[in-house]
Formats: C-alpha cells, structure tokens, sequence
C-alpha cells in the first residue's frame, strides 16, 4: 500500500511538473494559453500554489486576446490622452518645458546612464530621486518627455479617467486596458508594455499588486 501511494504521489507530481511547463509554453510563445492555463487551475485543483494566482492570469490572458487592429489600438491610445501630474503640474509628453522643470526644483544634467542608442539623443535631462525628464529637439522644437518615474511621492499618470499612483491596483489596471497591453509573462511577470508608435513602449511595472514604476522605452 505505501509503495501504491508513493507511485501515485510521484505520477502526481511528474503531471504538476508537466502541466507547468505547458503554462510556460503558452505564455512564451502566446499560443492556446487560454485552455493551458484552464488545464494548469484543472490540475491543481485543491492544490495550493502561492506562486501563481491563476484566477489573474485567466483574467489577463482573456484582455490581452482582445487587442484591437493597428489602426483601432492607435485610435484608442490616443484618446486615453496619457500624460503625467506630479505637485499638481500636468505634464505632456512632448510639451513639457524648462520653465516647468525650474518649477519643480527638478536638477538638471547633460547625461543619464544606459540610456538607448537608437537613434534617441536627448539634449539634457531633469530628474529627482524617482523621476526622469528627457528634453530632445524635434522638428527645430526642444521640449521634454518622461524618461522614467517611480511611484513614491504623489506622482500620477492619467489615462483617460483613471488616475494611477502608488495606491493604483493591478487588477484594474488589467481590467481597463488589457487589450492594449503585452507582457512577458514568464521572465518578467507584474511588467506591462503600451506599444507608443512603430519604434517604442511605455513599460508600467506592478509590485505588491500595485503601481510601482514607469518608463518609455525605444528599440532599434
């Protein structure tokens, strides 16, 4: 009877192993990940496993598969009309000015490390200990954009009616914009990417199941 159980419990434990890794496979590869992750909550029924909250997961995998067309998803990006508000000073990306920064008591500094080398060449930059202000000239114009913000002082972004600061939670954050994100689940679980144009993502990070962090991001 005890070697019967034994083999049961490592058959068991071998199926768990497996069904895992078909979790994985969906999440990687953005394929049936709807029905592998409904067979992972199947298998672990009555199974407790605080590393992962599979009720989110169905709920994230079931936004994200409703991402609009490119014209649709640009249209409705758009009209969130994103932009930022630190000390109750509303800041657009791209008409952001010095005045403000000088305003804000922001520091400012001709060089930010690891910043991208594709083709993004900011002239100068304003920061505080959690916020990131890159100024860059376009079409004969300087103006400033947010580089990187943490969530530790009052700051806010606001897309469309949602106000999201540190006290923002990731669930509603999924909620209402799930079909504009994408995410790499498995090696960066909690991070969320806003594609901004043909070259960029605006990257929002949770921690603790909320708002913890965000920046833009352009690639080659």
């Amino acid at each position: 009877m005890k070697d019967y159980l034994a083999a049961k419990g490592k058959n068991k434990e071998k199926e768990l192993t497996q069904v895992g890794r078909l979790r994985e496979i969906a999440w990687l590869e953005d394929k049936n990940l709807k029905q592998a992750l409904l067979y992972w909550q199947e298998s672990y029924s009555g199974i407790e496993n605080p590393k992962i909250d599979i009720d989110f997961e169905l709920l994230l995998a079931d936004q994200l598969a409703k991402k609009p067309e490119t014209e649709a998803y640009e249209k409705k990006l758009k009209a969130l009309n994103m932009h930022f508000v630190w000390k109750e000073t509303q800041l657009f990306d791209g008409k952001i000015t010095d005045a403000q920064m000088k305003q804000l008591e922001m520091q400012k500094v001709k060089d930010i490390p690891n910043t991208p080398e594709c083709g993004w060449e900011p002239q100068y930059f304003y920061r505080t200990s959690d916020m990131i202000v890159a100024f860059e000239e376009y079409k004969g114009k300087v103006s400033g954009s947010i580089y990187k913000m943490s969530f530790n002082n009052g700051e806010a972004v606001i897309l469309g009616n949602e106000r999201m600061d540190s006290n923002y939670n990731e669930k509603d954050f999924v909620t209402r914009f799930g079909d504009l994100l994408s995410t790499r689940w498995i090696s960066s679980p909690h991070e969320y990417y806003i594609q901004n144009g043909d070259a960029g993502l605006f990257i929002f990070t949770f921690k603790e199941g909320k708002l913890f962090s965000y920046e833009c991001m352009y690639y080659c």
